[in-house]
């Protein structure tokens, strides 16, 4: 029976089949809900029992846990209540949480030791470990940090568990190869894409409903104007907020080059990919702007060099109608989607402090706190964030979130990391390695003014790659011809064959 479960497991219906689920799940979640109680949103309560008893069950029956990869990036997608509800009281009006949390862990507990798992040490095991270190060392306990101190605990801990995820799919993963995990991340892309224009859809209603608006394309261009937000409900991911959601996109969007590059008939991934640059387009993200541009020329650069032409006439073809849409006037004041996107980037061009959205007085804060604490930093709860009472600050850059927070030791912690990234990068160097790397290159450039690394969700995803490249047997990856350019396209898209 076991050996049934464990063969659906190792197909690609089980990853399918984990993604339609957490959807529905996040779908059927109130997303004006302020509150997780059981009592007012049952279905928030639903979702990570589902989670929990899919992640202890696998963790329990079988040894290899390349199995709970889709169940724990599906874990971070599934939460559909609004952000809101995430304040200092959920912890309280949520017992039911430490819980759940105590099954998964008592489920990781076991599977060690009946596995008797032998834990590695990982080409990033000391990186990983220095950062940890950083998240540990400012930890401090006076009247600032006093009141807030379960988040004051919970941040602090966040780098020691980044480390143990790490080293623990490192040493029980059993999954050597890499288009394995390529498809769970273009499977994610996939769930979050349709996330978003479930909201895009009840955003775009609300806003005609409101009568803001007269058609789909006014209402696009006066959503974009208010950021999707500062009306009615507004655009409610739940898990996360529309800038991460477009990070999140940009991030896996190689994944989907993977594909072009890799199948004959390509022209579904050639749309899908323009589709998710549309979405973030519209979403009046600029940082999600600076990552999907990012992700994107470099996905472009791969397909011309390794898709065939079928590809690359429709990529252009696609490219096209999606300007042209983009220009066509739809009011009377002929404004368009594209004048709309401009006027969001152009927006407060004359004044830096509000073009930034904040960002240089944040900067100024970090290093404020570096210079009271220029070697640990002033750790992760020194003052609440300006746009949500009872939350930790982000300082919207991994410089400067690094000094602010970590100081000296958490920069220099994370350029070793990052060193000890590249090693191992190009120790494992193939095509399929490739994607991951443009991925984080990406997000990575994005991070310079936003929130990448050290926000939770993000780095469980990373680490999670992390672990797939570590693992890899090269004899199952795609080797690169050393001079493209003197290689035939035959020959090209048969090696990536």
């Amino acid at each position: 029976m076991l050996l049934k479960i464990e063969k659906f497991l190792n197909t690609k219906w089980y990853v399918i089949g984990i993604i339609v689920l957490t959807f529905i799940f996040w779908i059927l979640q109130d997303k004006s809900s302020t509150s997780i109680a059981i009592s007012k949103e049952p279905m928030f309560f639903v979702s990570l029992l589902f989670i929990t008893v899919a992640f202890t069950l696998v963790a329990v029956f079988f040894k290899n846990t390349y199995y709970l990869v889709p169940i724990i990036l599906s874990a971070m997608c599934i939460i559909g209540v609004s952000q809101r509800a995430f304040s200092v009281d959920f912890f309280k009006e949520a017992a039911y949480l430490y819980v759940l949390a105590f099954i998964l862990f008592s489920a990781l507990i076991f599977h060690i030791i009946r596995y008797k798992v032998k834990l590695k040490v990982g080409a990033l095991t000391i990186g990983l470990m220095l950062i940890a270190i950083g998240y540990i060392l400012p930890f401090r306990i006076n009247e600032e940090t006093e009141p807030n101190m379960v988040i004051n605990i919970v941040y602090t801990i966040a780098g020691p568990l980044y480390l143990l995820l790490y080293t623990f799919l490192i040493s029980t993963s059993k999954e050597k190869n890499p288009e394995k995990y390529i498809f769970v991340f273009f499977m994610l892309s996939i769930l979050i894409s349709a996330q978003f224009i479930v909201q895009y859809i009840n955003c775009i209603k609300e806003i005609i409903d409101l009568k803001q608006a007269d058609n789909i394309f006014d209402a696009i261009n006066y959503g974009i104007s208010k950021k999707w937000s500062n009306y009615g409900i507004g655009f409610e991911l739940g898990y996360d907020n529309i800038n991460a959601g477009s990070m999140y996109l940009a991030f896996f969007l190689p994944t989907i080059v993977y594909y072009i590059c890799k199948k004959k008939i390509s022209w579904p991934y050639v749309i899908y990919f323009w589709l998710v640059i549309a979405l973030v387009m519209i979403s009046a993200s600029r940082g999600g702007y600076i990552g999907i541009t990012v992700s994107a020329i470099l996905c472009i650069v791969l397909i011309f060099m390794f898709g065939n032409n079928q590809s690359k006439i429709l990529l252009v073809i696609c490219a096209v109608l999606l300007i042209t849409v983009t220009l066509i006037p739809f009011n009377e004041n002929k404004e368009s989607i594209f004048g709309a996107i401009v006027e969001r980037v152009l927006n407060s061009a004359d004044d830096l402090e509000g073009f930034s959205n904040g960002r240089f007085e944040l900067y100024r804060e970090a290093i404020s706190e570096f210079i009271k604490s220029p070697i640990v930093g002033g750790g992760h709860i020194h003052f609440t964030d300006i746009t949500q009472e009872n939350r930790p600050v982000f300082y919207h850059s991994t410089f400067f979130h690094s000094i602010g927070t970590m100081g000296l030791f958490g920069l220099g912690s994370l350029v070793f990391h990052i060193v000890q990234l590249v090693k191992l990068i190009k120790r494992k160097w193939s095509f399929e390695i490739m994607i991951f790397g443009v991925g984080m290159l990406a997000t990575h450039i994005h991070g310079l003014i936003d929130n990448t690394f050290y926000a939770f969700y993000y780095m469980i995803m990373t680490i999670i790659m992390y672990s797939a490249i570590e693992n890899t047997d090269l004899s199952l990856t795609t080797p690169f011809k050393k001079k493209v350019k003197n290689v035939s396209e035959e020959k090209v898209v048969e090696n990536l064959e």
